[in-house]
């Protein structure tokens, strides 16, 4: 007996994090443009390599304000940062820009982490400007927040003690000594898109399975519809092989009706009939309109996240897309900074492949 998709539920998908951002609509903000406005995101060391940098995302920047930034152990107490950079070198103040900005270190630090250590990215607002608007973290329930690895904020935070704990995983990669950018506890996302799905256009996921694996069924997040009254055709999710057949039984659709008003986001499953059985390969897992003809502006709008780089992000599970899912040979145009708001219902034990960075998880759906 396989395990039914309302008691198991794991899947191959998006981060938890990120379906808060696709029902959110956007990171939250932190207005840093404050002196001594200050934000910092935790870890855990994995090993003695040293921090060359870090990279973080600006919304809006005016005026010439100045942040600073230092990794800093953290109190064993508080677990708030000590305010002293681990290492003399781990200090570097900057102009922020608008945009990914990666700050690194003018001398590379050579002290080593400590393994199991928890450490701060401590940005602190040195000299006031007119706006600094720093995307700091993706909101979560404290339950999906990332303990003791999610955001601390707040002014005057000169003094370390004045930092406030938020829910939610912050908005960064580091730059290790080796040149090797790592997510850790952190989210390699801060904005993401809507694709419109509508005509022979289709959004996927791509998969790519390193052993056999048994799925139940699709799932997509956050959709919504352009134009409740003028859309014709339902959506439609199948697997589809790397040669551009469906795989046997997995081929769902989901009525219109299952948005009441437009724009009106909802996340869906899709179960499949019985449960289906992929060997190790690579697949698309794709959202598609039943009608070919159906026009722009009337649309199913599914979102996709726009990670920083594809270094940070799995390879075994990216966006791509097609403008024309009928025709005999599908072109995709892969995204490997990536990832859709599409996942893929286990039925039992998988051996799938992973990823070094952040975007995907494996996981039950509470």
């Amino acid at each position: 007996m396989t395990n039914g998709p309302l008691f198991s539920g794991s899947r191959i998908g998006p981060h938890a994090g990120l379906l808060q951002m696709f029902g959110n609509g956007s990171a939250n903000s932190l207005a840093m443009a404050g002196a001594n406005t200050g934000w910092c995101a935790r870890w855990v060391a994995l090993d003695t390599r040293d921090v060359a940098g870090i990279w973080v995302n600006f919304s809006t920047v005016t005026g010439s304000g100045q942040i600073t930034l230092t990794i800093e152990p953290v109190d064993a107490t508080t677990l708030k940062p000590t305010g002293t950079p681990y290492d003399a070198s781990a200090s570097k103040t900057f102009t922020p820009v608008v945009g990914w900005q990666f700050i690194a270190f003018d001398t590379l630090p050579t002290a080593g982490l400590t393994p199991g250590a928890i450490y701060a990215a401590m940005l602190l607002t040195t000299t006031g400007g007119t706006t600094i608007t720093l995307r700091s973290h993706i909101a979560t329930s404290v339950m999906h927040t990332h303990h003791p690895c999610n955001v601390l904020s707040g002014g005057s935070a000169n003094t370390r003690s004045n930092l406030v704990e938020q829910n939610g995983y912050p908005i960064l990669t580091w730059v290790m000594e080796d040149g090797a950018e790592e997510a850790f506890a952190g989210m390699p996302f801060a904005t993401h898109t809507l694709f419109t799905v509508y005509g022979t256009r289709a959004l996927a996921a791509k998969l790519t399975l390193n052993g056999p694996a048994k799925f139940d069924g699709i799932d997509v997040y956050g959709c919504s519809i352009g134009s409740r009254a003028s859309l014709t055709g339902d959506l439609r999710l199948s697997v589809f092989t790397s040669a551009g057949a469906v795989v046997t039984g997995t081929d769902v659709t989901l009525t219109r009706y299952a948005w009441s008003t437009d724009f009106l986001q909802r996340s869906l499953f899709a179960p499949f009939a019985a449960p289906v059985q992929l060997s190790a390969g690579t697949y698309y897992v794709v959202a598609r309109n039943t009608d070919p003809a159906s026009l722009v502006g009337a649309t199913f709008n599914i979102p996709y996240a726009n990670g920083r780089s594809a270094n940070v992000m799995p390879s075994s599970f990216i966006g791509t897309t097609t403008t024309d899912i009928t025709a005999g040979t599908i072109t995709w145009a892969d995204d490997a900074a990536t990832t859709p708001a599409i996942g893929i219902r286990l039925s039992d034990t998988v051996a799938a492949s992973g990823g070094s960075g952040g975007g995907v998880m494996i996981l039950s759906p509470f």
